[in-house]
């Protein structure tokens, strides 16, 4: 993982904004798997906020906790209203990460109606760049959780992020240092994923981090 990111974790571990708490977790699982180093993920989550997305770190941990959060979403899922960006980014990866490591993947296709209903909110509301930069963090993150057997789901959500990038890219790069991080750590992701062109993106990358 790039130093920028490690140290956008390390500067923000404390932060008492749930949304970017939630970010900072998920950043801090990529950075587990990369390095074999948990301490980040560790400091995060020991305060345990209750929320859902303190469940991917358990199941990364293979801990048993991940099974009751991941039992408490089913049952409350329809109660859930993701066309709220802050609402869909704490929950939609852990229920696609839950999905896929915890169910049988049977409500994939849940997930992408509900990512078709936040897009067309954010279409409609005329979503402001901090609100599309987390939809970008979402998008990539559930999409890095899916199986690609079920190759239907898996483009449909690619397909999301990149038209929602080529929409939004130009007003993304004029944004706050905050803004672009996470904006650069998406689109960092996506080049692994070979979602979208290293060749194309790298130096947007580079520049979203200066």
């Amino acid at each position: 993982m790039r130093k920028e990111f490690v140290q956008f974790i390390e500067n923000n571990e404390k932060t008492k904004d749930t949304s970017l708490k939630c970010m900072l977790v998920l950043m801090a699982i990529r950075y587990a798997k990369e390095s074999k180093d948990a301490t980040y993920l560790d400091k995060l989550i020991k305060d345990d906020v209750k929320e859902a997305y303190t469940a991917c770190a358990y199941i990364y941990k293979k801990d048993e906790k991940a099974n009751i959060y991941y039992e408490k979403l089913l049952k409350n899922i329809k109660k859930i209203d993701t066309t709220n960006m802050d609402t869909a980014l704490k929950t939609l990866p852990f229920y696609m990460l839950a999905e896929t490591e915890l169910g049988k993947k049977e409500h994939y296709q849940d997930i992408a109606v509900r990512y078709t209903e936040l897009t067309a909110k954010l279409t409609s509301d005329k979503a402001d760049a901090s609100q599309i930069a987390k939809y970008l963090f979402a998008v990539i993150t559930t999409v890095e959780y899916m199986s690609e057997q079920l190759f239907e789901y898996y483009m449909a959500l690619a397909d999301m992020f990149k038209k929602a990038l080529k929409k939004n890219l130009k007003v993304l790069e004029k944004e706050d240092k905050n803004t672009k991080i996470l904006t650069a750590f998406a689109l960092e992701r996506a080049c692994d994923m070979r979602i979208i062109l290293r060749e194309k993106y790298q130096a947007v990358i580079d520049e979203l981090l200066v």
